[in-house]
């Protein structure tokens, strides 16, 4: 995955580093278990980096990462719909959302009951950790366009291309003539990174054309939000 984060890299000017990630390997070798690479590139490129490590998640640093006593790690906590926060834990290739508790032992004391909880979504781990680093890119830009679907409006990705190869896709990333775009399903929410002038005027003409759409399809209640 390390080319679609230099990728993502290159919109917000982002040097990769390459931190020390020789902890995750000592868990591997103590727990016999295989972290995803996606795992371990995003720690090696973004561990110091705090507009990422902050951004859609708060990310742990490695030295603060959860343990558990089956190898599971806990790594991030993200605010949700619910307007609290909710922990991210590391399952095999999967993250799954649980309940968030001060202390590793309650966190495994409890950790089958969680499992049936609303918060236990799981996550593909490869969708999240990209996720996380295109939305804090685009945070990161000097312009930001935010534009809010209206509820019960189907997205369909209309005007909007891949930021991936044909053989591998998140449907939450896109771009719009070399502008980056994430589309947050949470809250229905497209929001574009701008960094020129120009770059402003074709986001407005895909707003317009994305307005039309959803006009003809008998919605009128979208919200626009530059900043």
């Amino acid at each position: 995955m390390k080319k679609y984060f230099d990728k993502l890299n290159s919109y917000s000017d982002t040097t990769a580093e390459h931190n020390d990630i020789q902890q995750l390997l000592e868990v591997e070798e103590k727990y016999q278990i295989k972290i995803p690479e996606v795992f371990k590139d995003f720690y090696e490129y973004y561990s110091n980096n705090p507009t990422i490590m902050n951004g859609y998640a708060n990310f742990y640093k490695l030295e603060d990462l959860k343990i558990l006593e089956n190898g599971n790690i806990i790594f991030a906590d993200e605010y949700n719909r619910w307007n609290s926060y909710t922990s991210l834990k590391l399952d095999n290739n999967s993250i799954v959302r649980i309940n968030r508790y001060d202390n590793v032992e309650d966190i495994t004391s409890e950790i089958m009951g969680i499992e049936e909880n609303y918060s236990s979504l799981f996550l593909d781990i490869n969708d999240f950790m990209l996720f996380s680093v295109a939305y804090s890119t685009v945070l990161s830009m000097p312009l930001k366009v935010s534009y809010t679907l209206p509820m019960d409006f189907e997205f369909d990705e209309i005007y909007l291309t891949s930021f991936f190869d044909n053989n591998f896709k998140i449907n939450k990333i896109f771009l719009y003539k070399d502008i980056l775009c994430v589309y947050s399903s949470l809250s229905e929410t497209l929001m574009f990174g701008i960094k020129t002038d120009e770059e402003m005027e074709e986001v407005k003409k895909y707003l317009q054309k994305l307005y039309d759409d959803i006009y003809l399809k008998g919605f009128n209640d979208q919200n626009v939000f530059v900043k």
